[in-house]
């Protein structure tokens, strides 16, 4: 991160610290307004993050902000943003997310491919990150958790803040190299409603490191059976970014090599 990006970051936490009391755990609603959701989020439109394995390698994730679509917004109309996830190439994940004040709010998470697809609506839709973003935050929020094609579950929602070193994670942005200090690791389970019956179909997602104005400096993922991390190395624009959800772009977000 440059300079100039922690010096308006901590200034950011000064003034937000400074602007009221002890916070409480539960749907904590903060006084300070977020003037611009898709920024403090990493969501602008046809945006391409591309990450490397922390441990080394030759291998690609892509991390798309590349369409819209208004299927899983309940009828409302809203345009909400689609974000798939890549591996060298081949989608194995996609979320669909709203940018608001204050959260990020998760609408349908889409895991696999082909006969092993699974999608997962949520409604109300999840609160998946919350401004301000900070160490010692807990967000709780009850949804309708849909499998599709299976039964509607009554489940609670939880995210935990805590604060953790990026250190080394150094990204390039056309022209301008920033090197990460610190992040925001997010942690998300899901447990049984009040009312629920049987095993959830989801009981977790994986770990992410949020880096505000960024979006998320590393990602966890299970690929192959296994945890890996993947740290940020390259943010660029998606030469063909597609105007309809159906559409696959020719420029395949992750498929070149930042080593």
């Amino acid at each position: 991160m440059s300079m100039y990006r922690l010096a308006t970051v901590a200034a950011l936490a000064a003034a937000l610290g400074a602007c009221g009391g002890e916070e409480g755990k539960k749907q904590i609603i903060p006084s300070a307004q977020l003037e611009d959701p898709v920024a403090y989020f990493g969501m602008q439109m046809c945006t391409c993050y591309e990450y490397a394995p922390e441990s080394g390698g030759p291998e690609m994730l892509g991390v798309a902000v590349e369409t819209t679509t208004d299927r899983f917004s309940a009828g409302s109309g809203i345009q909400e943003t689609v974000v798939r996830y890549r591996r060298n190439g081949v989608q194995f994940r996609e979320d669909v997310f709203r940018a608001t004040d204050p959260d990020l709010l998760l609408s349908a998470t889409r895991i696999g491919s082909g006969a092993t697809e699974q999608l997962w609506t949520y409604n109300p839709p999840l609160p998946y990150v919350r401004f301000p973003a900070k160490a010692g935050l807990t967000v709780t929020a009850e949804t309708q958790m849909k499998l599709f094609g299976g039964d509607t579950q009554k489940v609670n929602f939880r995210a935990n803040y805590v604060s953790e070193a990026v250190d080394g994670v150094t990204t390039t942005r056309g022209d301008t190299e920033e090197t990460m200090a610190d992040a925001v690791r997010t942690s998300y389970t899901f447990a049984p409603g009040d009312d629920a019956q049987g095993p959830l179909d989801r009981t977790s997602d994986p770990f992410r490191w949020f880096v505000p104005n960024t979006g998320w400096a590393k990602l966890e993922f299970e690929l192959d059976g296994k945890r890996s991390e993947w740290v940020l190395r390259n943010v660029r624009p998606i030469a063909d970014c597609p105007t309809d959800y159906a559409t696959r772009p020719t420029d395949i977000c992750g498929t070149t090599s930042t080593n």
